[in-house]
């Protein structure tokens, strides 16, 4: 079975936080994952990615009950439809998870459902949900992540994005 039947994610108005959960402290592989989803957290937060992810706000193991805390985005791309999503946000998307590529990080589930619209922006897109992300150091893993999004999304393979300053610039290759 898929480890989130066993994540509980409670997105009630602590702040602006969403709280995912493993309530059930047997699920020791599911813990687990929290506990690795938490660490992955912590080093985009700390690097170049911080932008293009929801801000970490910690994680606890109180009472055997591990809890992790991230702030609350917009709605994922899953929920609002890939008929529904502007061309920009798909670019912003693609920008985002190159952003996280370039940092050596492999999103290890690559979904519209981990990919949101930004809260603060709604015009720019975060990756979430790192549970089975991996660093890496191989390209081809990494161009290839991106490539599938870029699939996934219907935006051509010669567009390349950028985050800059917050703005997201995009541009296309033609070959002749």
């Amino acid at each position: 079975q898929e480890s989130t039947c066993f994540v509980k994610i409670l997105i009630t108005k602590c702040g602006r936080g969403i709280v995912k959960m493993v309530r059930d402290p047997r699920m020791v592989d599911q813990a687990a994952e929290l506990r690795h989803e938490a660490r992955m957290y912590e080093v985009l937060q700390n690097s170049a990615c911080a932008s293009v992810v929801p801000e970490f706000y910690g994680f606890s193991e109180r009472f055997g009950v591990p809890l992790l805390c991230v702030a609350a985005e917009g709605d994922d791309f899953e929920d609002i439809g890939l008929e529904n999503l502007s061309s920009s946000l798909k670019l912003s998307a693609v920008a985002a998870l190159q952003r996280i590529s370039d940092c050596g990080v492999l999103h290890g589930d690559l979904a519209l459902r981990n990919i949101v619209r930004s809260r603060q922006h709604p015009d720019r897109a975060k990756v979430i949900d790192f549970g089975r992300a991996q660093t890496t150091k191989n390209p081809a893993l990494l161009d290839a992540q991106v490539a599938a999004l870029k699939t996934m999304l219907g935006v051509g393979p010669g567009a390349h994005c950028v985050v800059a300053s917050h703005k997201v610039r995009c541009f296309s290759v033609v070959l002749a």
